[in-house]
């Protein structure tokens, strides 16, 4: 470890938070007075936030305790659960690019950061995403026909990090990439979606 870093176990920086145990007998349909479910198929394999293709609602007045469970943008988001034969997105983050759009359902932990002169929350998503990290979780998991990481084994977790600084630098470097990632699949998307419709037009319609 390089002399400027630092070990914090997770709960020094952060706070976390299990999510609710929503009951699918509770879930309605999409309006401007529900909030969306945030369930493990928002995660994508290896981190990062994806669309789930089946989202799943709750009433925003479904009960009164409901305001600590709301997602705030920049909150980190982890997958606690997984298959014991497939394990795919045990340990993995997501980060959370929408305020007051979902809330957090059972199995997926929230950590967020409360020192924030300790600890940058941009360099905490890419931090917990790192290989070394999620693989020393899946290492304390605990194991049946599924495996689960419990509020203690994330909450006691170490974190080896450098200045505030670096750490910002850091996580811009990473975003940049990430943005151009991103950029660069929307423009794939389109054009596959253009060569579809040419391709539609010269044998199909044609």
């Amino acid at each position: 470890m390089k002399a400027n870093f630092k070990e914090y176990p997770l709960e020094a920086l952060c706070s976390f938070l299990n999510g609710f145990a929503f009951k699918s007998s509770d879930y309605t349909t999409k309006s401007t007075d529900t909030f969306e479910v945030f369930r493990m198929g928002y995660i994508n394999r290896g981190g990062g936030f994806k669309e789930d293709n089946s989202p799943v609602y709750i009433k925003k007045d479904h009960f009164l305790s409901i305001g600590k469970y709301i997602l705030k943008k920049d909150d980190v988001v982890i997958a606690m659960t997984d298959m014991k034969n497939n394990v795919a997105i045990l340990g993995n983050t997501a980060k959370i690019n929408f305020n007051d759009r979902f809330v957090l359902n059972q199995r997926v932990g929230l950590i967020r950061v409360v020192r924030d002169d300790l600890l940058d929350k941009n360099f905490l998503y890419y931090y917990s995403n790192w290989i070394q990290y999620v693989e020393s979780l899946r290492s304390r998991a605990n194991s049946g026909v599924q495996v689960n990481l419990s509020t203690s084994t994330i909450k006691e977790s170490i974190l080896t990090i450098p200045p505030l600084r670096d750490q910002q630098a850091i996580a811009a470097i990473l975003g940049s990439l990430d943005d151009k990632i991103d950029l660069n699949r929307r423009m794939n998307e389109t054009l596959e979606a253009m060569a579809r419709a040419i391709f539609k037009d010269w044998f199909v319609d044609f």
